[in-house]
């Protein structure tokens, strides 16, 4: 019977979301909000230090707030019953494996030299989850998407005192970026600098929400990054690729910047990693970047050629730079307000 109820409750969970997708986007998160509260576990505690990646650093009111929300990293996942489940548990072990993401995202791309990093655990959609019918997958995201915007919202309340603050995700935490900028309010997305929503597209329907506002050069503020990165736009048409996570086909992603030169049109931008150096440009019917000139079987992925993996790697200094630049810009425009 319980088994039943949980298969009903999921499928009136997919069919609702189907049928959310011809409503306004007020009424579509309504709904999105409604099945949260109904579907998922109990909240986690966020006053808890257990729930957040550790830095060592305190915070600093002279550097810029990251709240970062973490990719796919979680394998599999059982429950105390040893029952598979397709959300992390938070396991010690589920922390272990989420650490290296975190270490590097903390140094590389927003140091403790120039920003806060905040980063909350949450209870991500594991890699098995990938692997179900979609009607299994509903519960999981609901799940990820509250853990996110219950650790936003306490960190709000008590961490942050009205600063001004930019959130980053990669890949899963892209696409729970994307619903955490549907969630925030309209003062927090005020004080919003930008959204780095890497390795995850960014949809016609994405930009009806007046929280999305897509990057068009290196200064301008409340704005969402996105791109993909691709050898090829041959790969994107490949078997291999149909099913990817990016699903890239024409007409799916509407915008992407390059990240290197902070471009939309087709200008080339060389960049260097590792010592290897390629160049790398948006593609204008595709919306995705596109690298060319490295050996393949260097940087090997779940499809050969889609560089999903390196999205955060290859232009790390760059976001690392442009982040500290646009909260510049930020500041100086807010001092000018002030005095106005």
């Amino acid at each position: 019977m319980k088994k039943r109820r949980i298969i009903a409750i999921a499928t009136l969970t997919l069919a609702a979301f189907i049928v959310a997708v011809y409503m306004s986007v007020n009424l579509q998160n309504f709904l999105v909000e409604t099945l949260t509260n109904c579907c998922t576990s109990e909240p986690l505690d966020y006053s808890s230090s257990n729930y957040w990646y550790q830095t060592g650093q305190k915070y600093d009111k002279n550097k810029i707030d990251v709240f970062y929300i973490l990719s796919t990293v979680v394998p599999n996942a059982v429950d105390e019953n040893g029952k598979q489940v397709f959300h992390a548990t938070l396991s010690d072990k589920d922390k272990k494996t989420m650490a290296p993401e975190y270490k590097y995202i903390s140094s590389a791309m927003f140091d403790s030299n120039n920003f806060n990093f905040i980063a909350p655990y949450y209870r991500q959609m594991t890699l098995d989850a990938y692997k179900q019918r979609i009607y299994k997958l509903v519960i999981p995201f609901l799940q990820a998407r509250a853990d996110v915007c219950n650790a936003f919202d306490y960190y709000m309340e008590h961490e942050n005192n009205g600063r001004p603050f930019i959130i980053a995700g990669f890949s899963q935490g892209a696409l729970i970026l994307q619903e955490l900028l549907k969630h925030m309010t309209d003062e927090q997305y005020s004080r919003m600098i930008a959204a780095y929503s890497i390795g995850f597209q960014l949809t016609e329907r994405s930009l009806k929400n007046k929280h999305f506002k897509p990057a068009t050069g290196e200064d301008d503020l409340g704005i969402i990054v996105s791109y993909n990165s691709v050898a090829s736009i041959d790969i994107l048409k490949s078997e291999a690729a149909a099913d990817y996570s990016i699903r890239a086909t024409e007409g799916n992603a509407v915008t992407c910047i390059n990240p290197v030169n902070w471009q939309t049109d087709d200008t080339s931008a060389e960049f260097v990693y590792n010592g290897d150096k390629a160049t790398v440009h948006v593609d204008q019917n595709y919306h995705v970047l596109v690298v060319e000139g490295l050996d393949l079987d260097k940087y090997l992925g779940a499809v050969r050629g889609i560089f999903h993996k390196q999205d955060i790697k290859f232009y790390a200094h760059n976001i690392n730079k442009n982040a500290i630049h646009r909260a510049k810009l930020f500041n100086k425009r807010r001092q000018v307000k002030h005095y106005e």
